[in-house]
């Protein structure tokens, strides 16, 4: 997961044109403005993925019971410790690297 320093290295990476559109996205997620968020990525630069992702329909489904107890069950083991650290899940999920 990024950190602060992450994310400011990429801002400081950012082309200049991209600037104003990366402004308005990070100020909707600090806000917490769903609505202008979706509306922030639709209208992005040359990114057509992020203008799709916005546009997909919100998942409405009700969670299943069985879907309940796995969600529970991957909780109660990373409670006790058993989770993967993501440095090691990147190395199974992406043996070529990133």
């Amino acid at each position: 997961m990024s950190d602060r320093a992450d994310l400011h290295r990429l801002v400081d990476e950012l082309p200049e044109d991209s600037t104003a559109a990366a402004a308005r996205i990070l100020e909707c997620l600090r806000d917490e403005k769903r609505d202008e968020l979706s509306q922030a990525l639709r209208e992005s630069p040359d990114d057509s993925f992020l203008r799709a992702l916005a546009a997909a329909p919100e998942d409405d489904e009700p969670e299943t019971p069985e879907e309940a107890a796995a969600v529970q069950e991957a909780i109660e083991e990373l409670d006790r410790g058993e989770g993967i650290p993501w440095e090691e899940a990147k190395k199974h999920l992406f043996p070529e690297g990133l």
